[in-house]
């Protein structure tokens, strides 16, 4: 058995099989930047969340110095009313 295929259809497979090649490729070289651009963005939000945990603990002591400030306030208020 003899098998005549068209020489345009062995130049389209070999233009398919080109266009695959460069498709994989190309998608390889995309995911690999998008794990960079993943790995850089989990950076940024570890280090986000350092700085929102620091505000944290500044807003508290903003807090207890505020209620240490309104307790002061109340006795000095009340011992220059009792004179």
């Amino acid at each position: 058995m003899k098998f005549d295929l068209p020489h345009s259809f062995l130049l389209m497979l070999i233009v398919q099989t080109i266009t695959v090649i460069v498709f994989f490729a190309e998608l390889k070289a995309s995911v690999e930047n998008n794990i960079q651009d993943i790995a850089e963005n989990n950076a940024r939000i570890e280090a986000m969340n350092s700085i929102v945990q620091k505000q944290q603990i500044s807003l508290a002591r903003i807090d207890v110095n505020i209620s240490h400030i309104r307790k002061t306030m109340d006795v000095l208020v009340g011992k220059t009313s009792e004179q």
